[in-house]
């Protein structure tokens, strides 16, 4: 499973050669699909590989993103236990433990979970571009920003209590509990 660039030497009995410098890098790969909670393959899926278990994860830039057919691979890692976390804007996160020298392909697949949305304003006056942030469970945060009438819509969030915090630029809100029901 190692990547690598390499010239062939071949160095018969009796024969010496050139001293040979070569470096080896981590090429150990995690694959395999995001699907919907139907079975539909996702594309555009962000896919992380973080180091270790919850809660211990050590971050790494080992990334990738699926193709139109929910596939991806991250390539040169190390030989070590990986959590394989999945993101994508309009479902709940999902992770699987992996491990690249054992684990031939992950499937992972999303939830469907909640809606929360809203609208922001200041003095009474709609807010545009604010920020707007949830954090449920230990779901990665979902944020977006207000459009032109101060609305904004988060899906895919996890059922239950919700974090939401809002930030205008100068104003910052108080944190809000919601429970959400589906």
């Amino acid at each position: 499973h190692m990547d690598a660039d390499f010239t062939v030497t071949q160095v018969l009995s009796g024969q010496t050669t050139a001293e040979q410098i070569f470096t080896l890098e981590p090429g150990l790969t995690i694959q395999g699909t995001v699907s919907s909670p139907d079975g539909e393959a996702l594309a555009g899926v962000r896919v992380l590989a973080e180091v270790g278990t919850s809660p211990f994860y050590k971050v790494s830039d080992a990334r990738a993103v699926t193709d139109r057919n929910g596939h991806f691979v991250i390539r040169k890692l190390e030989d070590a236990t990986y959590t394989v976390v999945a993101i994508h804007p309009e479902f709940t996160s999902a992770k699987v433990q992996a491990h690249p020298s054992s684990d031939r392909s992950v499937n992972i697949v999303l939830g469907n979970g909640g809606v929360v949305e809203g609208s922001v304003s200041v003095a009474g006056v709609p807010k545009a571009d604010a920020s707007v942030s949830v954090t449920s469970g230990d779901q990665v945060n979902k944020s977006t920003r207000t459009d032109a009438r101060g609305e904004f819509r988060l899906a895919g969030v996890l059922p239950g209590t919700a974090l939401v915090r809002v930030q205008t630029g100068v104003h910052s809100s108080p944190e809000y509990r919601k429970q959400e029901r589906n």
